[in-house]
């Protein structure tokens, strides 16, 4: 095949016959251009598949979110927005109060770093009574509808009392 081509081309009627000549250069000239289209074409295909790659996983993401915001949000402990984290603080203080237990000290999250993009606020309550009394605000501890962590518990007898320190913290939206 290379050796007819090059006999061809080599045919001094070739050179004598410009026609002949400019068609030969067109035809190599338009087969590279449709090899380079063809490459292209196949280059841009591999691209498209690509993102409709992303498009998917993308989708699937976005109903993966949606599927968990949906599960957290019918749940019975769930975060709090930031200005109902107050109301949950109060509840917990007058539950101490309300299981006849005597507040000794209560501490807010102190750090001073309080970011807008905190996703809890933790506390810190002493407080100190019968040992029935702290079980039973111990076991009822978690009855609020908000997400809450009991993070540490220390309990110490003291003078017939049981004198207990907590540490929780308030998960917010």
């Amino acid at each position: 095949m290379i050796e007819t081509l090059k006999t061809v081309l080599s045919d001094k009627s070739l050179k004598k016959n410009k026609p002949l000549l400019m068609l030969a250069v067109i035809v190599i000239i338009l087969g590279f251009l449709s090899v380079s289209l063809a490459g292209k074409t196949v280059y841009n295909y591999h691209e498209s598949l690509k993102v409709k790659e992303q498009i998917a996983r993308m989708k699937k993401d976005i109903s993966d979110f949606q599927e968990k915001n949906i599960m957290i949000s019918s749940q019975p402990y769930r975060p709090v927005s930031r200005d109902k984290v107050d109301y949950i603080q109060a509840d917990v203080l007058l539950a101490i109060q309300g299981n006849n237990l005597k507040m000794l000290d209560y501490k807010a999250d102190s750090s001073g770093n309080e970011k807008k993009g905190d996703v809890s606020k933790s506390f810190n309550v002493s407080f100190e009574g019968s040992y029935e009394n702290t079980i039973k605000f111990l076991q009822n501890f978690g009855d609020k509808d908000a997400l809450m962590n009991l993070m540490e518990v220390s309990m110490t007898p003291k003078n017939g009392l049981i004198s207990t320190s907590i540490n929780y913290r308030i998960y917010i939206k």
